[in-house]
């Protein structure tokens, strides 16, 4: 069993922010009936695609907890999730994909880290702009893309982040990086 951990945070006031880039690619790649609401784990799942598609409601810096649920109730090894975030260490439109590693600053991957260690997949998804050195960091992550981000991640980001999902449940995930022409 393979599981997509994507992060974000639940609640309409969180749509289309930066902070849920993953969410907005999931939207593009799980059809919204899918979705259905687990308080066993806290989290909507959709199961597809020959894994398990995880949107933990526990808020984006939790979703550790999530993850360890999940991993408890399957038997499952960390090598079996992977994590897809945003980084504002990457400039907007460039994926890259890592085998393990630290949080690097991120709270949701430190999360995780702490409930699943440091060597699981992940597709990291750069949300950079010249915005971010003009304002504090959280409000930046939690600001809402403008329409043409939401084209390019709805349209190109997504094609190349379901490429990597494949790649993930195929056994055949590497490290890579991939700038989106914008």
């Amino acid at each position: 069993m393979k599981v997509v951990i994507l992060q974000g945070n639940p609640g309409s006031e969180y749509s289309k922010t930066r902070h849920n880039v993953a969410w907005i690619i999931a939207d593009n790649l799980v059809d919204a009936s899918e979705w259905k609401k687990s308080t066993k784990f806290k989290a909507l799942i959709a199961n597809c695609n020959q894994a398990i598609f995880v949107k933990p409601e526990t808020f984006y810096n939790q979703t550790g907890q999530t993850a360890a649920a999940i991993k408890k109730f399957y038997k499952l090894d960390s090598s079996d999730f992977l994590a897809i975030h945003d980084d504002t260490a990457l400039d907007f439109g460039v994926v890259r994909t890592r085998s393990s590693g630290s949080g690097g600053g991120n709270n949701g991957i430190n999360s995780l880290n702490s409930h699943l260690g440091d060597h699981y997949p992940r597709i990291r998804i750069g949300i950079k702009s010249d915005l971010l050195g003009k304002i504090k960091q959280s409000d930046f992550v939690l600001g809402k893309f403008n329409k043409d981000d939401i084209n390019t991640i709805e349209k190109s980001i997504s094609l190349i982040v379901k490429k990597y999902i494949d790649d993930f449940i195929n056994d055949s995930f590497q490290e890579t990086t991939e700038k989106i022409i914008k």
